[in-house]
């Protein structure tokens, strides 16, 4: 699940792109957004993105600081001039939306942005110092995700009244645009399009991370290959045969939300029942306490947390209503809040409670008070 999540992003990532340039060309040059040229852009920014894959994490860092210094300032300087085009008779004349499309809103932003990328965070943070607190990495990262995002979304908004179609534009990227001067559009989508590779770029770099740990022994060269050709077939999909931008990129998220969050409500669970974890077990594949052995299948898969993301998951597809699939049970409330994989999470975190209960009391009475899972890991060392 978490390997095809990143191939989604890949995908929408690349797509993005592919309209910044096809929009940047339009811009620059006039060229018409034909399904012919699209296809150009995409395989352009898919081969960019697969040269610069190669690259080291050290080097994609640099790059991503960069670009994220460049499209942020050009961000904060093109604000104004959306903002102060906005016509307000409009936005102040839209009438208030039900609590069912409000919570489906939230719904989705929701996964679309911390849910859907809960289990790459280790990624990243385990390249930061062993010292540093814990409640300072969680808070600056909520906070530079929350700021930026709630002020897009008010903006993208606003430009609604001046955009008309915007919701459900086959290209968002070229209808925002050609609302800017050209003076102004150029440099913008220059700085668009080299923030989108960078965010792709990391995206191939945790793909690779994801099937080491599938135990697929490959070089990075050879995975970002892979995830290469699935980013050009889905692209091409989405951008010439389907031409839902929106609909894919509402039903991607939604349903990966479904698998993510589930995962999140039993690792959430775990956390609160645990006294601490044994990183040398962390660290080892499958090296597990023989004690604990009823509880496993096959290579160090505990059958309870198991059965209970399984659970949660198919719950939350049977409640979950998108553009490309609608589960059985997906009617009433459930049909417009986009909020199944939320009932799916009390599902998988309610099971777990349960059936762990059971586990975590047999570590507890294997392991004296006052030994951590760390001392013991030690004295096995």
């Amino acid at each position: 699940v978490s390997w095809i999540s990143l191939l989604g992003w890949e995908t929408l990532t690349a797509v993005i792109a592919a309209y910044a340039v096809l929009a940047l060309l339009a811009t620059a040059w006039h060229v018409p957004p034909t399904k012919a040229w699209m296809l150009v852009c995409l395989l352009g920014v898919a081969t960019a993105a697969l040269l610069l894959g190669r690259l080291g994490h050290a080097t994609i860092v640099s790059v991503q600081r960069f670009v994220t210094w460049t499209f942020g300032l050009l961000t904060l300087a093109v604000l104004p001039w959306l903002v102060i085009r906005t016509h307000w008779s409009a936005v102040l004349a839209t009438h208030s939306g039900s609590w069912l499309a409000v919570f489906g809103g939230i719904g989705i932003v929701a996964a679309s942005t911390g849910i859907s990328w809960t289990n790459l965070s280790a990624d990243y943070s385990r390249y930061l110092p062993r010292r540093e607190p814990g409640a300072a990495i969680v808070g600056w990262t909520t906070l530079g995700s929350v700021v930026p995002a709630t002020v897009l979304i008010i903006v993208g908004i606003l430009l609604s009244s001046t955009v008309k179609g915007l919701a459900a534009s086959t290209d968002p990227i070229g209808a925002i645009g050609a609302v800017l001067p050209s003076w102004l559009a150029i440099p913008y989508l220059l700085a668009a399009i080299g923030g989108l590779l960078a965010q792709l770029v990391m995206g191939l770099y945790s793909s690779g991370l994801n099937l080491l740990a599938l135990g697929v022994r490959l070089r990075r060269s050879r995975t970002v290959v892979i995830d290469g050709a699935v980013i050009l077939l889905a692209g091409a999909f989405v951008m010439v045969v389907q031409g839902d931008f929106f609909g894919f990129l509402v039903s991607f998220v939604q349903l990966l939300a479904c698998g993510i969050a589930t995962w999140a409500a039993v690792f959430v669970v775990d956390m609160a029942m645990r006294r601490g974890y044994d990183r040398g077990s962390l660290e080892s594949s499958g090296l597990i306490p023989t004690n604990h052995s009823s509880h496993l299948v096959g290579d160090g898969v505990r059958l309870p947390a198991l059965i209970a993301w399984l659970a949660g998951t198919v719950v939350g597809l049977l409640f979950t209503a998108s553009p490309l699939f609608t589960g059985p049970l997906a009617v009433g409330i459930f049909a417009e809040s986009s909020l199944g994989y939320l009932l799916g999470c009390t599902v998988s975190a309610s099971l777990y409670a349960v059936l762990g209960r059971h586990l975590h009391r047999q570590r507890e009475i294997a392991q004296p008070v006052g030994v951590t899972r760390q001392d013991e890991a030690v004295k096995v060392a």
